[in-house]
């Protein structure tokens, strides 16, 4: 079967099109908190940021894909069928629109973050796979909070208005968004792969 023969999808060209992907996504993403006065770097290399910056989104990206993987196989299952570009946009821009939304209303804590959950709910439940991904949503939330908290902590950036330790009440709440984002590129990833099974090969 394809996916035992290809349990991640990873070739040398995916995962460079996804730490280059990440990095140049996340520090965009980044720099609507750094423009708005959301968070900020004591050391400060290119437009509010330091260097590692890029790199750092891009192995997260890596660490969310595979992630990710765990829950793909059972939201397949339970929502079968290809996921189109069109979906992956949608959930794009969803994603987006959750990183302007922070920056927007970054002074209201806590009616960004009842909003953020509100409008989870409303996306997942009519899904049949609404289980696997609010469990993968969850999942992503708490592990990318807890990263960004430590990393906080060590001085290496900061952000202006922390309520829940040294970051934001509503932090959890955009990691919850990229979910959907990145069930949907993993699943469009699948797809591509068995329509080119036989130039796929497994990272070693």
């Amino acid at each position: 079967m394809l996916q035992a023969r290809l349990p991640l999808l990873l070739t040398w060209r995916r995962v460079a099109l996804l730490l280059l992907a990440g990095s140049v996504g996340g520090a965009l993403c980044d720099q609507i908190h750094v423009q708005f006065g959301v968070l900020a770097y004591p050391r400060h290399d290119v437009f509010g940021q330091a260097w590692w910056v890029g790199p750092n989104f891009g192995l997260a990206t890596l660490v969310m894909y595979a992630a990710t993987w765990l829950w793909a196989s059972r939201c397949e299952r339970a929502q079968p069928g290809p996921v189109t570009d069109r979906e992956v946009i949608q959930h794009t821009a969803w994603f987006l629109g959750a990183y302007v939304a922070s920056a927007l209303l970054q002074g209201q804590p806590k009616l960004l973050a009842l909003v953020y959950g509100l409008l989870f709910l409303r996306r997942v439940l009519p899904r049949a796979d609404a289980p696997w991904l609010a469990l993968h949503g969850v999942g992503l939330a708490i592990g990318g909070t807890s990263f960004e908290a430590v990393l906080a902590a060590t001085g290496a950036f900061h952000y202006n208005q922390p309520d829940l330790w040294t970051v934001p009440l509503w932090l959890p709440g955009v990691y919850l968004h990229g979910a959907p984002l990145a069930m949907a590129v993993l699943r469009r990833m699948r797809t591509g792969a068995q329509q080119d099974a036989p130039l796929c090969q497994v990272v070693d």
